[in-house]
């Protein structure tokens, strides 16, 4: 089991590349749409989940 100092340490070296960051930031709509607009270099009207 992971004390709570090598808990934060690993939180901390979290990056938006890692699958559960990623996962909790594009549940955000505006946030998801940001990140969209700004890869795609378009403005986004709406995002739809197919889980909606």
């Amino acid at each position: 089991m992971l004390t709570k100092a090598e808990l934060q340490k690993k939180w901390e070296s979290l990056t938006f590349t890692d699958d559960f960051i990623f996962s909790r930031v594009m549940h955000d709509e505006d946030i998801c749409r940001q990140v969209v607009e700004l890869i795609l270099g378009v403005r986004i009207g709406k995002i739809f989940s197919w889980g909606s």
